[in-house]
């Protein structure tokens, strides 16, 4: 049976990635509950994964790395995106979202590229900001997006952990530390942080250099739908 929905926030966990991924790197990426991160390793043709997807009546995953992995080494990132396009072409119910090493301005231009010419991806997906702190009104970024714009591709900019300073400064607090890291990601701090990647973009006006570059923000909007307004009036 064949379902019509196709699905985009759908992660998994690149076991090339971790393989060789040098623990100094780590940081983020491999951040996940032992119970996740099964789940999300699972990108077999037959496995977990699709069943779950009969389960919900989804038709197609497009899938994408798990946040944290924007911020590694480009030879990091294209094994998991290779990873990812083997997942795809085993299983056709599969599409790819690339990860792009942001990082690395030339270099994830240059895996956007490979990821849609030569893999066949749909477009990528990158965290909302850099782990050295830089979001992507920085000039590291201007790459990527103009490659995104010539290939016709989305970028989607997804939440990912905040930095140590950070979760410090805004999250942690008099009660338990677990409130305080659900403070940071899902509970809160994810959603300003992307809704504040994309307004550093429009100050930065990539959207007038790019006027047909296609990004797409998930958690419906973010905060962005709740603050257009005063966005509006004051930015």
């Amino acid at each position: 049976m064949s379902y019509p929905t196709i699905t985009l926030e759908e992660h998994f966990l690149s076991s090339n990635a971790i393989a060789t991924l040098p623990t100094s790197q780590s940081k983020f990426y491999t951040k996940v509950k032992p119970a996740w991160a099964e789940q999300l390793s699972d990108i077999s043709p037959n496995g977990s994964r699709i069943k779950a997807m009969d389960s919900g009546h989804v038709g197609v995953q497009v899938l994408s790395n798990s946040f944290g992995i924007t911020s590694l080494a480009p030879e990091v990132v294209a094994a998991a995106n290779d990873e990812l396009a083997k997942a795809c072409k085993a299983q056709p119910r599969f599409r790819g979202f690339a990860a792009l090493p942001m990082k690395h301005g030339k270099a994830a231009a240059a895996e956007l590229e490979r990821c849609i010419k030569q893999l066949g991806m749909v477009g990528a997906l990158i965290d909302s900001h850099i782990d050295d702190g830089r979001y992507y009104d920085d000039e590291v970024a201007l790459d990527a997006f103009a490659k995104a714009q010539e290939l016709d591709v989305p970028i989607y900019i997804h939440p990912t952990t905040p930095l140590e300073d950070v979760q410090a400064a805004l999250y942690d607090g008099n009660y338990d530390k677990e409130v305080g890291a659900a403070l940071g990601i899902a509970g809160w701090g994810w959603h300003c942080d992307t809704a504040l990647s994309v307004l550093r973009m429009y100050a930065a006006g990539i959207f007038w250099k790019f006027p047909n570059l296609k990004v797409v923000v998930g958690h419906m909007g973010e905060m962005l739908p709740y603050m257009l307004d005063r966005i509006d009036e004051k930015v």
